[in-house]
């Protein structure tokens, strides 16, 4: 059976954390059309093309259809899927490998991500906001020393952090094969601030942050209101974003019970993200 061209088409709840996987699993890129459909591009026979289908509905995805591409629309859309993303100050690059970093000299405002199964490329609305909210005068006034990066993924928001504040970094995940792409990542673009950690976050509260980012579950920010609170300082800041529309006053009502205040919010494609002040 010979090898074409497809694009596979599929709705997922977390269209970023899927495209990651599916790349990870050999497709030659994936763009995300909107808060949860994705378009995946593979070069491969049909059958194997149905096993990719098989492997996202294994993650959770629907299927939504499949498409054969003519040869000269699959060269400009796999184009497409990896061009550079621009959020605010940031360039935001993917590559295949490390070694890709040798053609592409690294500066304050390029981040580098080797796609892989860490959420966070750039590419997604609740990583794109985060981004931007980190970017914000409400922070940049009074740089954090310290941060906290709940859920970490890719590292993508670390990364920032470090270029952005010189601040020092610890990227907590519980997902070991995440933090193995985070690891490649940070040393990608030459971060020397950012700690790894591995484990339970109750670990953390020996220290308290200046900073905290959590590009999450609406449901398990919500659930960790208290334990952020735990993690924080008088006018700590606090990033919330992974928040689907239909959630976001229910994330906004649980932290305005709590001792926060919202200082910025922003929405996009369906998606929310607070920047928040603790009070004390």
């Amino acid at each position: 059976m010979p090898k074409e061209s497809w694009k596979i088409k599929l709705k997922a709840a977390q269209p970023d954390e899927l495209a990651a996987l599916l790349i990870q699993s050999g497709a030659s890129g994936a763009e995300i059309e909107s808060s949860d459909f994705l378009s995946c591009y593979v070069y491969c026979t049909e059958a194997e093309a149905r096993d990719y289908i098989k492997k996202a509905v294994q993650q959770g995805a629907k299927f939504s259809s499949i498409e054969k591409l003519l040869e000269e629309n699959w060269v400009a859309l796999c184009e497409d899927v990896w061009k550079t993303r621009v959020v605010e100050k940031f360039t935001i690059r993917l590559v295949s490998e490390a070694f890709e970093e040798i053609m592409q000299p690294n500066s304050e405002n390029q981040i580098l991500i080797i796609p892989g199964t860490g959420f966070g490329t750039g590419h997604h609305a609740s990583t794109e906001l985060a981004l931007k909210l980190l970017q914000q005068e409400e922070i940049s006034k009074n740089p954090p020393i310290t941060a906290l990066d709940v859920g970490t993924g890719s590292g993508i928001l670390a990364i920032a952090c470090e270029k952005l504040y010189a601040s020092k970094i610890i990227a907590f995940d519980n997902d070991f094969c995440a933090l193995r792409n985070a690891t490649e990542n940070i040393h990608l673009n030459h971060c020397q601030n950012i700690e790894i950690f591995a484990g339970e976050i109750d670990a953390l509260f020996c220290r308290k942050y200046d900073l905290i980012f959590a590009n999450i579950y609406a449901e398990v920010l919500i659930a960790m209101q208290k334990q952020f609170s735990a993690l924080s300082n008088t006018g700590s800041r606090l990033i919330l974003s992974g928040i689907r529309n239909d959630l976001k006053d229910a994330v906004f009502n649980a932290f305005m019970e709590g001792n926060w205040t919202c200082l910025r919010a922003e929405e996009k494609d369906g998606w929310a993200a607070f920047l928040l002040n603790a009070l004390s």
